[in-house]
């Protein structure tokens, strides 16, 4: 799943774990909305070749071997929704692939908004999703450590509104004990494995663990790609560390950001913060949002929470946070202590680790895509169903271009 279409320039490095890194090729398919009347014009920057398709015709050819080039095509449409397809193929080296757009009354190129875009997936996309690895193993006492879900749509957890059944959890794994359940947890989910593996060969449950909910092979596996930041960056404001509040209500950069104490990082208006290094928050530091707000977090290096910390935890809508981790390298996202996050994530390279310490009673709501991820001691995990959607739900899905499946051939 993603945003927009916007792969980041690097050099003979795999986009997604375990993936090829020369000779494959790239295609986001689904629907994009044209808001209003008039001339429009598309473009992609890609190495190698790129094409883009509205409504099955070729707006831009930006095919053949070269390095980054950028190609411009013009469409006259009707405002309304049309079909979008975009296509990148890699020969090897560096490579990059971008798409903006150009309206009426548009002074300047962007990218292509993730608001533009909507789909219907063909295949499920569970809300929880790695590429390898799950390792669930609660320690005694309350609350039990394990995995549930919740629907953000319908408020915030709790009360009526726990999820023991219908909650979608894979990895790609199709090896024996990918994924294992133990100590004192209670995992409530429909469990997915690899395609063609075995459930009960991935999936080994020890008691007095329990796994509720029915489990099968997945259709076509998970693909998270590593996520590009965005092509405008502001000025770096070097390495943030602080306990004082601090409101963010436009667009910042940083080397690295920690906060501490009592800090509150109050976030007003859609914002987007990029932290080239680590992201790291104890005691009570937290991100507040205002009302309305968005944040869009893209982070470099680790992700680490402590002590009572907190993303959005205020908010039951996990959809108003992002957190992107964009390098290719595995960095972890750590939740300790009591700390707690309410967001969608993707960490393709890096796991989800929550727990660790002693006692940890760390919560993470919403939605997390990456390469692996451990829950341990009374650390819990509650999917947020609306975040992400699936088959089964009827109409579109604004905000995202869908991942159809990845094939490797010769």
């Amino acid at each position: 799943m993603r945003p927009n279409v916007n792969l980041p320039s690097q050099g003979s490095v795999a986009r997604w774990p375990g993936g090829a890194t020369g000779r494959y090729g790239v295609r986001f398919k689904g629907n994009i909305v044209i808001p209003t009347t008039g001339t429009w014009s598309f473009r992609t920057s890609s190495d190698e070749g790129s094409d883009l398709w509205i409504n099955g015709v070729r707006v831009v050819n930006n095919d053949g071997l070269h390095g980054n080039a950028t190609v411009t095509g013009t469409a006259t449409l009707a405002a309304g929704t049309y079909s979008f397809e975009c296509r990148m193929f890699e020969n090897g080296g560096s490579s990059n692939l971008w798409a903006e757009w150009r309206g009426p009354s548009m002074a300047a190129w962007e990218l292509i908004p993730t608001t533009a875009f909507t789909f219907s997936p063909p295949v499920d996309i569970p809300p929880v999703a790695v590429a390898t690895t799950i390792g669930i193993s609660g320690a005694s006492g309350s609350p039990q450590a394990g995995v549930d879900g919740f629907n953000s749509a319908a408020g915030a957890y709790g009360s009526g509104n726990v999820l023991t059944s219908g909650v979608l959890m894979s990895t790609n794994a199709t090896s024996a004990a990918q994924w294992t359940v133990s100590g004192s947890s209670v995992v409530s989910v429909d469990g997915r494995v690899g395609p063609g593996a075995m459930a009960s060969n991935v999936i080994q449950v020890t008691a007095p663990a329990v796994m509720t909910g029915d489990d099968g092979p997945l259709t076509t596996r998970v693909a998270t790609m590593i996520h590009g930041r965005p092509l405008t960056l502001p000025a770096s404001s070097g390495a943030y560390s602080s306990n004082a509040d601090i409101t963010i209500s436009t667009n910042r950069r940083y080397t690295s950001f920690s906060a501490a104490g009592n800090a509150v990082i109050t976030v007003s208006g859609s914002v987007a913060i990029i932290i080239d290094g680590a992201l790291s928050l104890s005691s009570n530091a937290a991100f507040v949002l205002a009302p309305n707000a968005t944040l869009d977090l893209y982070v470099g290096e680790t992700v680490s929470l402590s002590g009572n910390a907190a993303i959005n935890a205020a908010s039951a809508d996990t959809t108003r946070v992002r957190l992107f981790m964009f390098n290719t390298a595995s960095r972890d996202l750590t939740l300790g202590a009591s700390s707690r996050v309410s967001a969608i994530v993707r960490n393709p390279f890096g796991r989800l680790v929550l727990g660790g310490a002693s006692a940890s009673t760390a919560e993470f709501f919403g939605a997390f895509h990456g390469n692996a991820m451990t829950i341990s001691q009374n650390a819990r995990l509650h999917a947020d169903v609306a975040a992400l959607p699936t088959s089964g739900t009827s109409g579109t899905s604004s905000g995202s271009v869908s991942v159809k499946a990845w094939a490797q051939t010769p």
